[in-house]
């Protein structure tokens, strides 16, 4: 009922039956319809659409969290979701991550958390979405890449962590899937483990993705 509706063109009488796609667009005089963008919080992320407001939704569920905002912003040119949070500022990212895996797929995993006293509002009382995507990242940036002291095992699992990521550094509790791993990455990063440490079942390795948590096994 909220999506299939009766057709508001009345010379269109061919089409009774119209589908609200989400999109906000502009009917021009010869009848064409011009695409402007979407009215909802879908956001396309390396070719996945995303809905910010399930991500919210089950942030929501997590008792460390009593408001919270979801924003699509560009870190180091490249898209990324951004969670801005009220509440249980003790919870960690890597908690809260955990707890949405159990719901929601990689994509939607925001790969930063921003902990926050309150939400910036407008003069409405809504949400400002406008001063959060304004946001600076650098410190939460800067934490992700905290430099540590690393045993032998641990810098060998980091180094196969930079090569499979493609990146300078990796934290030693850094999930591999938050700093941008996925499905086909995971396979590489088993794969080049197992070279160096047979013992390693490719499912620890998917369940405890962080050097640290590789290195106590």
């Amino acid at each position: 009922k909220e999506k299939f509706i009766k057709n508001p063109f009345a010379e269109q009488a061919e089409y009774p039956i119209v589908y609200r796609t989400g999109d906000w667009v502009r009917r021009l005089d010869d009848g064409s319809i011009q695409y402007l963008s979407r009215i909802d919080d879908q956001v396309k992320i390396n070719g996945v659409r995303i809905e910010l407001g399930e991500i919210e939704h089950h942030l929501l569920r997590h008792l460390a969290v009593s408001e919270c905002r979801v924003v699509c912003q560009t870190v180091e040119e490249q898209k990324t979701l951004v969670a801005f949070c009220v509440g249980d500022q003790s919870c960690g990212d890597q908690q809260l991550n955990g707890f949405l895996r159990q719901n929601l797929p990689q994509s939607m995993i925001p790969k930063y958390t921003v902990w926050l006293d309150s939400l910036p509002l407008l003069a409405s009382g809504k949400v400002d979405k406008k001063a959060l995507q304004q946001y600076s990242l650098p410190q939460v940036v800067r934490k992700k890449r905290q430099v540590e002291e690393l045993t032998d095992t641990e810098e060998a699992l980091r180094d196969i962590f930079c090569r499979c990521l493609g990146v300078a550094s990796v934290g030693l509790n850094d999930d591999f899937f938050d700093l941008g791993g996925d499905s086909l990455l995971i396979h590489d990063l088993v794969t080049q483990c197992q070279r160096v440490f047979p013992v390693l079942e490719a499912k620890k390795v998917i369940q405890k993705p962080t050097i640290k948590a590789l290195a106590l096994m």
